[in-house]
């Protein structure tokens, strides 16, 4: 289940090579590989709830902890069939605490995340993505700027809107500083693709009316004012284009948290709480040694419990380097212990 894309992109009339690996590359590696087999369990989902039109995709990451073996993000696809009230209720119910703040999985808790209700995808980065790469010796924050450059005088022939390109600019302007974090650009690029993945994997197999998007809150999320929706917004309708996906105008529709949301839990935390536990998992996971936190149960719980033989989860293993290889990762049960080489049930690719 391997699939891989390498290319690179040209600005002829300003004599400028950014060699990247484009979106449409990265998602045509992704669909390749969940194509190959994880199709069938996202069908069986949608199977379950059938009728359903609008979806909300919440997400969530764990990202550069030096304590975890992987760089993971994940994403929970939730029916929007009800009153939002009802459906933070039944979340509260099922998992009262993030998971950094639950000591063990109850038998409710593990039976909530592996519903065919709602459906999970997991990304594991066993390194950082090369998103700015021209290869040995080259300048990750040179490429970047030259790619944000390039992207900033393409949308302002297309006539974005003031907002749009004030918080687009503040960001080709972050990136002349002498201290530009390009590791949280590539972060906050790959975050955009992949919510696009998750949304045109959904609107290819159903056709949806509403998705909404409900993000952790991050740096990702907060630099410059969100510009992270105009590149996500863009990637998705240049993308479904390119894929001959249909989508509805006027989405994705983003919760942004209130005005007073800053420190204190935002208006949708509970939603954000699923692909918490399954970002903490995969995260947390060597997959190298099999190893799980050996001091922390609740790890292995999860592993045999939720991830195990899961059937609404399609977890994918990316490497982004020269070029991507993407492949699914499927687990199952054998002899769980932790703080071994045969802790937790065996993951394949």
């Amino acid at each position: 289940m391997i699939a891989w894309a390498h290319t690179q992109q040209e600005d002829p009339a300003n004599s400028r090579r950014v060699r990247l690996i484009q979106p449409t590359d990265f998602l045509g590696a992704l669909f390749e590989t969940l194509d190959k087999s994880a199709i069938d369990d996202f069908r069986a989902f949608l199977a379950a709830n059938a009728g359903v039109t609008k979806w909300q995709i919440a997400a969530d990451y764990c990202l550069h902890d030096q304590s975890r073996p992987n760089n993971a993000f994940a994403f929970s696809v939730i029916p929007y069939d009800d009153y939002l009230d009802v459906l933070k209720g039944e979340i509260r119910d099922a998992l009262p605490k993030d998971l950094k703040k639950t000591k063990s999985i109850g038998e409710d808790a593990a039976a909530f995340l592996v519903h065919p209700r709602r459906f999970h995808f997991g990304f594991v980065f066993r390194s950082p993505p090369a998103v700015f790469n021209n290869g040995p010796g080259s300048d990750p924050r040179k490429i970047a700027r030259e790619s944000l450059a390039i992207t900033v005088e393409e949308l302002t022939k297309h006539g974005r809107s003031k907002e749009n390109m004030r918080r687009l600019k503040a960001l080709k302007q972050h990136a002349q500083a002498s201290s530009f974090n390009v590791g949280l650009l590539a972060d906050m690029y790959v975050l955009s693709y992949l919510l696009c993945f998750v949304t045109l994997v959904l609107a290819r197999e159903r056709p949806v009316e509403i998705v909404g998007w409900f993000s952790d809150r991050d740096k990702m999320t907060t630099w410059c004012d969100g510009v992270i929706w105009d590149f996500g917004r863009e990637n998705l309708y240049g993308l479904a284009e390119h894929f001959n996906i249909p989508i509805p105008q006027d989405m994705p529709v983003i919760a942004v948290p209130t005005p007073d949301a800053e420190k204190d839990a935002m208006w949708f935390d509970e939603f954000i709480r699923l692909p918490d536990y399954i970002a903490g998992i995969i995260a947390a996971w060597n997959f190298a040694t099999n190893e799980l936190p050996g001091d922390k149960s609740k790890y292995l719980q999860l592993a045999e419990d939720v991830v195990a033989d899961a059937r609404n989860m399609a977890v994918l293993n990316v490497q982004w380097g020269d070029f991507v290889q993407c492949s699914r990762m499927v687990f199952s049960r054998e002899s769980p212990k932790p703080n071994g080489p045969s802790s937790g049930p065996v993951p394949t690719h």
